[in-house]
């Protein structure tokens, strides 16, 4: 979302959260992601959950939201993934995987609608180049609440400990 010169050094950036509800602090995430990668994925988790206190919107609610958030013109580099909730981290790890692979594949035959939704696509899989995966996710910290991993210039995925050097 800053004017520079040179390319940025990521072909995308992924961003995953909750977004209950979108906030500054993701949108700060968001802006820095969008600085980093001419696309940004953004992977909304809890994506299926009935709507309660603890989750009051739906995932198309929150996409919108985040698409909102930024100027009219940013939007088409955005992508929305919505992953549901697994109790298995390593299938949770999978899906995300899966999803963002579809969004990447997508990209290689275009540019696609903006914002598009790629698991309204049912009963597909796709196969991740030996690179994509070796890809562990950041967990989680204190810090930094929500992952956020930069693919680079010209492959599919970076594995994790490559993937974030801003403290």
């Amino acid at each position: 979302m800053t004017a520079s010169n040179s390319p940025p050094p990521h072909d995308f950036a992924v961003l995953i959260g909750r977004f209950q509800p979108f906030h500054n602090g993701h949108l700060s995430l968001l802006k820095l992601a969008l600085d980093a990668a001419p696309h940004v994925v953004v992977v909304i988790g809890s994506a299926f959950q009935a709507l309660s206190p603890k989750h009051p919107f739906s995932w198309q609610e929150r996409a919108e939201m985040i698409r909102h958030a930024v100027p009219e013109a940013e939007r088409a580099r955005l992508r929305f993934v919505p992953v549901r909730d697994y109790f298995d981290e390593m299938r949770w790890v999978d899906a995300v995987r899966r999803e963002v692979a579809q969004v990447l594949a997508g990209d290689d035959a275009g540019p696609g609608p903006p914002g598009s939704y790629s698991a309204q696509r049912t009963g597909t899989r796709s196969v991740l180049p030996a690179q994509a995966q070796r890809f562990q996710p950041r967990p989680a910290t204190r810090r930094w609440p929500h992952s956020t991993v930069l693919l680079p210039r010209g492959s599919i995925a970076r594995p994790a400990g490559a993937a974030r050097t801003a403290a």
